[in-house]
């Protein structure tokens, strides 16, 4: 088979040229984990339908570049960890659903991800990494300080005061790090302060 399982994980597939068509028989619908470069590079994928997978390994779907959004793209709304460039370069992207379970999401995780101009995350959220959105179109389109829904993910000024919005609960790993802050305005409503942000 083309796609790779290991118990209820798939951990590759032997064909990055595999189409649409080819992959979609090969999904198993136990599958609850993917793992890390699993479908890396596997440029005819458009979707995928796996609704109990709660582990999303680093690469998995990097450089995938016909995925598609959640329309066609179904993961579990159980989603716990979405891992390093799990998405990355994923430049059709335009929508993920992030879930109800979603505890981390990774370092670079979607970054190039230009289409991808929003995101909802869950109450349950404790960690995004370095850069998880950068160069995405959530990321593009700010000129200040870069929100994901109630997340500061990145500051694109560099330099000065920054005053962080009301109603912000998180701060994203490296968001601030190594900038020329002079001084900083936090919200009461701040709850998560990721690793070196400052």
């Amino acid at each position: 088979e083309a796609v790779v399982y290991l118990d209820n994980w798939i951990i590759g597939c032997k064909n990055t040229a595999i189409t649409q068509d080819e992959l979609a028989p090969l999904l198993r619908e136990d599958t609850v984990g993917i793992g890390m470069a699993a479908f890396y590079q596997c440029k005819e994928i458009e979707s995928v339908k796996l609704p109990n997978v709660r582990y999303i390994g680093d690469y998995a779907f990097a450089e995938c570049v016909n995925l598609l959004g959640y329309a066609y793209t179904v993961f579990s709304d159980e989603v716990e960890v979405i891992g390093d460039y799990a998405f990355a370069g994923c430049t059709l992207l335009d929508a993920f659903n992030f879930g109800t379970a979603l505890t981390r999401i990774e370092t670079y995780a979607f970054k190039g991800c230009v289409r991808l101009s929003e995101a909802k995350f869950p109450e349950t959220l404790k960690k995004i990494g370095t850069g998880a959105f950068n160069n995405s179109g959530i990321y593009n389109a700010s000129n200040g300080l870069v929100y994901a829904d109630k997340w500061v993910v990145a500051n694109k000024v560099g330099a000065g005061a920054v005053t962080v919005k009301d109603g912000t609960i998180g701060i994203s790993d490296y968001c601030f790090y190594q900038q020329w802050i002079d001084q900083v305005d936090l919200p009461d409503s701040l709850q998560i302060i990721g690793r070196a942000a400052f």
